[in-house]
């Protein structure tokens, strides 16, 4: 297990290759992660194979509710992938609250915790119930319309940061004002048409610290199973390639000033006693104008003599 504190916030690994370094260093460990994209976009695989690394892998207690796909895809997907989610689940690192079987009807296989009814504040207490070490819901639009999915996601991150359980939610669209306030990392997952085929990206919306690159990374699954983000590569939509991000990407250009200034170098200090050169013209074209103004004035003095 990997816990640490990277810039100024601490933070747990989760494992996937080349996530952690996307967001910073892991997942906020008190704080809300937030997961967007649509059903054909990588969104739902990395969700799913976050909770087969962090509760196979790296051996966590993570507790998954399932919101759109029965329980049982979950373990079934796992085992298809090579990860032992069946020795995960009966262990106990693998905990599932089932909120889609008593919203679509018993005769899915029931597995795991059942979720009737559920309520922001009921959400927000399933954590804690199950003593989780990493809270993991597939999908939370389906579960509440917007007043209350707002104050569910406001339940989960105080949850999050009371009892420092990192949290990830995924939406299909961008979320509201208020859910983007709580999140406190936010990525989304896009599927892009090329003339080399289709390629998936994941883009930081949102990041701590703010200054993290945002720019399109390439996902990738593997004929292993193995989901990798790629990055060292970028996505070019306008012209449609994968691109090496060190030529491509200027950090500098799309950094906030105060990093920017801070990658290009501090401004050389002036001497004391000496002008800035833009001051310095600033005083000659003040001097310049001074001098017109007296011989203008110069000028009608001789005239009333004259």
């Amino acid at each position: 297990m990997t816990e640490e504190k990277k810039g100024g916030v601490e933070r747990m690994e989760t494992g996937l290759e080349g996530f952690d370094d996307m967001i910073g260093g892991g997942i906020p460990k008190r704080g809300v992660t937030v997961a967007v994209g649509s059903p054909v976009s990588f969104r739902p695989v990395f969700v799913r194979h976050l909770v087969w690394h962090m509760s196979v892998e790296m051996g966590y207690k993570v507790v998954y509710v399932a919101t759109v796909s029965p329980p049982v895809d979950m373990l079934k997907s796992g085992l298809d992938h090579g990860f032992d989610v069946i020795g995960a689940y009966e262990e106990g690192n693998l905990i599932i609250v089932d909120a889609f079987t008593p919203r679509f009807g018993t005769y899915n296989v029931q597995i795991g915790h059942p979720l009737h009814g559920a309520t922001p504040n009921s959400l927000g207490r399933v954590p804690t119930q199950h003593d989780a070490e990493v809270f993991v819901v597939e999908l939370l639009e389906p579960l509440f319309e917007r007043e209350e999915l707002e104050a569910a996601a406001l339940a989960l991150k105080n949850t999050s940061f009371n009892e420092a359980v990192p949290t990830v939610v995924g939406f299909v669209e961008r979320p509201t004002p208020v859910v983007e306030e709580v999140a406190d990392v936010e990525v989304e997952f896009q599927t892009h048409e090329s003339a080399g085929g289709v390629v998936n990206t994941a883009v930081l919306r949102k990041g701590v610290p703010e200054y993290l690159p945002r720019y399109r990374v390439p996902v990738t699954l593997g004929s292993d199973g193995k989901l990798v983000f790629h990055v060292d590569r970028m996505y070019d939509v306008e012209e449609g390639e994968v691109l090496e991000v060190d030529t491509a990407y200027d950090f500098e250009l799309n950094a906030p000033a105060h990093v920017a200034e801070a990658l290009s170098g501090p401004k050389p200090e002036v001497p004391r006693g000496e002008k800035e050169p833009e001051r310095e013209v600033e005083s000659v074209e003040k001097a310049l104008d001074e001098l017109i103004e007296e011989l203008e004035e110069e000028i009608k003095r001789l005239k009333r003599m004259g």
